[in-house]
């Protein structure tokens, strides 16, 4: 058993209840110690029969009256975690996760993988991998001194916006992290009708950092239209309240699964978005982001980014699956998926007698961008691609050949 520092929860004093945020069930039992630190006062105590409780699922309901006290107060929450010999603590970064030990006594550990984004090496802005699309009314992007500045002029709607030609891909039983080290200059300047934005997001879903004005929030973006905006004075995580946003350098750090996302500045957790009810965005893939826009006639100010990349923690190798093409009437489309995915092999089983091709589509509708073609007449071979896909997957047979492709 490990014994766990709680650090997600909730408090509502008037109604003497706890909630264990990421439990769905707790033991009465395996709760150990909890101590109000705002008012120095312990309001359970295991061995204290005028400090114990009830639990219903994840809530804990306190025999000590907490009704003078305020939903506000940081509680030291201390449980012995009841998930058997399979788990241990180790001292990470305050989201309340505990690291898993496998049936062979081996920790279970994973590689970063970068996705998209690269540092900016130099004075050429490489379009091969980012996309200025977005800027304009004077706006402008400048590289050089091993950062990008994203410069606004007082001109309404003047904008700078760079994007990774690339997307993050999110494969379910892994994470993705955002990771950005960025300056915010001119905060001194009157700063309205301007926004400032980073993260991993597109214009209609995303997690991201934004100073709009002068005011520092998260926002998680869902459809374009459900941005929600969380304030500094509102965020949870156990370092918000001692980060003082200034013109320094910080990094700037977003993780995420398919029902929570942790927000960290400078190593240290700021805030938690749980989806408990529902997915928090529409998707889990996003480009790598920065904006600099003026919503209105507003301030000359710049965005400063030294490196900005969306990494995977763990490799994406899976069972792959595969199609087997037989043209029968040609040319034909055969879509073999509709979203990312990684394309191993296509093998040429047997061949045309004429000089036709298999074009290999990145999208599951028309013909670009193409991955490659292959000419199919007099060939029988295995053609190696191991490479990714970031729309859909589409092979366009021009003859009446038989080929495998394999892919994930």
């Amino acid at each position: 058993m490990a014994k766990l520092k709680i650090d997600n929860y909730s408090f509502d004093a008037s109604e003497k209840k706890i909630t264990f945020t990421d439990y769905t069930t707790i033991r009465l039992d395996s709760i150990l110690l909890i101590t109000n630190a705002t008012d120095n006062i312990i309001i359970f105590n295991f061995s204290d029969a005028n400090k114990g409780g009830t639990v219903a699922t994840n809530v804990l309901t306190l025999t000590y009256s907490t009704t003078g006290m305020s939903d506000g107060d940081k509680l030291l929450i201390y449980y012995e975690d009841n998930l058997g010999m399979d788990r241990v603590t180790v001292t990470g970064r305050n989201i309340g996760k505990t690291v898993q030990v496998s049936p062979m006594r081996s920790l279970s550990t994973f590689d970063a993988i970068r996705l998209c984004g690269t540092p900016f090496h130099g004075t050429n802005k490489d379009t091969n991998f980012w996309s200025e699309s977005g800027t304009g009314a004077n706006g402008s992007i400048t590289q050089g001194g091993g950062q990008v500045i994203l410069t606004t002029t007082a001109d309404s709607g003047s904008a700078a916006v760079y994007t990774s030609a690339r997307t993050g891909r999110y494969i379910s039983g892994s994470s993705n992290k955002f990771r950005a080290v960025v300056r915010l200059p001119d905060l001194g300047t009157p700063a309205n009708n301007n926004i400032r934005e980073f993260g991993a997001f597109t214009a209609t879903d995303g997690f991201l950092f934004q100073l709009n004005a002068n005011v520092f929030n998260i926002v998680v973006r869902k459809t374009s239209t459900l941005d929600q905006v969380i304030a500094k004075a509102a965020w949870t995580g156990l370092y918000a309240a001692a980060f003082t946003l200034d013109t320094n350098v910080h990094t700037y750090e977003i993780q995420w699964t398919n029902s929570s996302a942790w927000f960290f500045i400078d190593d240290n957790i700021v805030h938690t978005v749980k989806g408990n009810t529902a997915p928090s965005t529409a998707t889990l893939s996003f480009p790598c982001c920065t904006k600099n826009v003026n919503t209105g006639v507003g301030p000359a100010v710049s965005l400063n980014v030294r490196t900005m990349a969306i990494l995977r923690m763990g490799h994406d190798k899976s069972i792959p699956t595969y199609k087997n093409i037989t043209t029968g009437s040609y040319p034909l489309t055969t879509i073999c998926k509709y979203t990312q995915g990684h394309l191993h092999r296509i093998v040429v089983n047997s061949p045309t007698a004429q000089s036709q091709t298999a074009i290999i589509v990145d999208n599951f509708t028309g013909g670009t961008p193409i991955i490659g073609t292959i000419e199919l007449k007099n060939t029988i071979s295995t053609f190696e691609y191991n490479c990714p896909f970031f729309t859909g997957l589409s092979i366009i047979t021009s003859g009446a050949a038989n080929i495998t492709v394999i892919y994930e």
